[in-house]
């Protein structure tokens, strides 16, 4: 979810694939000081990323209105019907 969040209002200058790449590196440092994570769970992230792009889209709705909408929804909804129609990767080529 962090990952998620985070790049919806990242507007960094670095590409957003490095940043995403680099951003995980460091969260999965820390997580892993408390817990470990097996690899089958990294090789879902992608699959997790899109289902939880749909699942807000839609809880979000048709009805969205930019005008009385928050930071947040305004940076994550315009072209998200079309990327998720056109099955665009929430990350694109991201490999672990």
């Amino acid at each position: 979810m962090l990952l998620f969040d985070v790049l919806v209002v990242y507007d960094g200058q670095e590409d957003r694939q490095a940043f995403a790449r680099r951003f995980l590196e460091h969260l999965l440092a820390g997580y892993r000081t408390m817990k470990s994570l097996e690899p089958f769970w990294l090789e879902q992230l992608p699959t997790f990323l899109k289902l939880l792009e749909i699942s807000i889209f839609i809880e979000m709705g048709e009805e969205w209105d930019e005008a009385t909408s928050g930071f947040w929804s305004r940076r994550f909804m315009p072209g998200r019907k079309e990327r998720i129609l056109g099955d665009v990767p929430y990350l694109e080529n991201f490999q672990f």
